[in-house]
């Protein structure tokens, strides 16, 4: 069977989609498959990938002249919905069937309205994004990566499918206690939050570490040492390998990030054995439910006090971490989500013919 991957690639864009398709991808041809990874954007001449990758123009013509190329029993859509209604219409008119994989909870929304952007271009933008959402007419599924999602979609044939993760680590050493923040660094990711709460803490003993790529900017300050504080690191962007170990030697996870898809970054750390203090993003609700540490529902004295009361409470710290790898290590497995996928994929070839 030949399966199309639509997204950017992880070398070329490390994000969170960015890896999931990746995981995809290999896991996928280790069951047989033949993939095809077509990057927007990509420029690596050599992705040493088992399986086969394709790198193009970000352009919706050169992405969609590549997929009929290859002639696909399905296309798996992870790129939001850039390019995506012209793409899928003519995808559908040659009855090539597209499952559609949200990565974000705007992916599921028919208006948009971004931050951070001039009153001309957020305009402009606002209603190219309502175009585009007219694709969904055209697709044979979609996915979401967190339940509570599937009652925001009014489709016919919808399901869930997790994200999964790795557990392999590098060793790392810090001198100090520390706590830990991850994301490429951009205006909805928040990180002046974690910089915020870092002064808090400055003379107590706990160092602030934040790994991710700098996206926009107006944050270029943070890796600049003498703009920031004497308990805060700004670490560069880490493979995920090395986030892992990072993780594994932390007193516990921070996250300050707007509310999205699921972020990998829980994942990771709950398959450390790692608590999460989120200031408002909690996925499903499980942190707050299944006790992985707090949400602090956007109250900045009840965040900092979260810390404080983590840093402070071993014991505490150790229950909400085994809570969290005992629920991580049964539940995200690239396995299953392949599985689920895999699944997915028969039923609708099995419905179009």
């Amino acid at each position: 069977m030949k399966i199309v991957i639509v997204n950017k690639h992880r070398d070329d864009a490390l994000g969170g989609s960015e890896l999931q398709c990746d995981f995809i991808a290999s896991e996928l041809v280790k069951r047989g498959c033949e993939v095809f990874y077509i990057a927007p954007d990509g420029n690596q001449k050599n992705y040493n990938r088992e399986y086969k990758v394709i790198p193009c123009k970000e352009d919706g013509s050169e992405i969609l002249n590549h997929i009929l190329k290859v002639k696909p029993d399905v296309v798996y859509w992870r790129f939001n919905k850039n390019y995506f209604h012209a793409s899928v219409k003519e995808l559908k008119a040659k009855n090539i069937p597209i499952i559609f994989a949200a990565s974000h909870i705007k992916d599921l929304k028919p208006w948009v309205f971004n931050d951070g952007r001039n009153f001309r271009d957020k305009i402009k933008n606002i209603f190219k994004h309502r175009l585009e959402h007219n694709g969904f007419k055209y697709v044979d599924a979609v996915t979401v990566n967190n339940e509570e999602f599937l009652s925001k979609i009014s489709f016919d044939k919808k399901i869930f499918v997790q994200n999964g993760m790795i557990e392999d680590s590098v060793p790392f050493s810090w001198e100090n206690p520390y706590c830990v923040w991850v994301a490429n660094i951009k205006y909805r990711k928040r990180p002046e939050l974690f910089v915020k709460a870092a002064e808090e803490f400055e003379d107590k003993g706990l160092d602030f570490l934040m790994i991710g790529d700098i996206h926009q900017h107006s944050y270029n300050w943070i890796a600049e040492k003498k703009k920031t504080l004497s308990n805060f690191y700004y670490l560069g962007p880490k493979s995920i390998k090395e986030v892992n170990g990072i993780l594994k030697r932390s007193e516990f996870h921070v996250h300050t990030c707007t509310p999205e898809g699921f972020p990998n970054i829980f994942i990771q750390a709950w398959l450390q054995k790692k608590a999460s203090i989120t200031y408002s993003y909690d996925p499903s609700n499980l942190i707050q439910d299944k006790k992985f540490g707090f949400c602090s529902e956007n109250k900045w004295y009840t965040f900092t006090e979260h810390i404080e009361l983590l840093f402070n409470d071993k014991k505490k710290r150790e229950v909400f971490g085994e809570n969290a790898y005992n629920y991580a290590s049964n539940t995200f497995k690239i396995e299953k989500s392949v599985d689920a996928l895999q699944k997915l994929i028969e039923d609708i070839r099995l419905s179009n013919s």
